[in-house]
C-alpha cells in the first residue's frame, strides 16, 4: 500500500519473495522491520527509514503514509492485544490516526477499551483508527518514500 502511494506498480507475491531470500521474512516467524529498511533491494527508488514517533506525526501531518510495529494493547482489549502486527498509519483526522488493515478481526464496529480504537464494523473487520496517543506508543515506525 505505501510503496503503491507512490505510483509504484507493486506485486505481493515478489515482495514475499523477496522478503523470505533476503531474512527479512522468516517462515512461521514473520516479518522484520528490515524489509522496510532494505526496500530499495527491491525497489531500487525507494528508501526505507526507521523514524520515531515524532517524525512519524510530521509525515502524517504531510500526508505521507508510514508503517508501524503495534505496541503491547493487551488492556485496550484489541484485536492484536497478545502479538505484533504490522499496520499502515494512512492520515491524520483531528485526534484520530486513519489506520488502513484489512487483517480480520473479531471486534466488529467495538471501539475498545477507553475509546481509543475503532474497528470497521463491516469487513474488513480490522482497525479503522487508533488515537494519536496510541500510535505514537507504537513499538516502531518507517517511513518509505521515492528517493530525491
Amino acid at each position: 500500500m505505501v510503496v503503491k502511494s507512490y505510483g509504484i506498480d507493486t506485486d505481493p507475491e515478489k515482495i514475499g519473495v523477496w522478503a523470505t531470500r533476503t531474512g527479512a521474512r522468516v517462515c512461521g516467524k514473520g516479518t522484520g522491520g528490515q524489509a522496510f529498511t532494505g526496500i530499495n533491494g527491491l525497489y531500487s527508488n525507494m528508501i526505507g527509514e526507521k523514524i520515531s514517533a515524532s517524525e512519524a506525526m510530521q509525515r502524517l501531518s504531510e500526508g505521507k503514509p508510514i508503517i508501524f510495529l503495534t505496541g503491547d494493547y493487551k488492556s485496550l482489549d484489541a484485536c492484536y492485544a497478545s502479538s505484533a502486527h504490522f499496520m499502515v498509519a494512512a492520515s491524520l483526522d483531528g485526534d484520530w490516526v486513519n489506520i488502513n488493515d484489512p487483517a480480520l478481526c473479531g471486534m466488529r464496529g467495538n471501539k475498545g477499551k477507553a475509546g481509543k480504537i475503532e474497528i470497521n464494523s463491516s469487513a474488513p473487520y480490522g482497525i479503522k483508527r487508533m488515537t494519536k496517543d496510541l500510535f505514537q506508543s507504537g513499538a516502531a515506525f518507517w517511513y518509505l518514500h521515492p528517493k530525491t
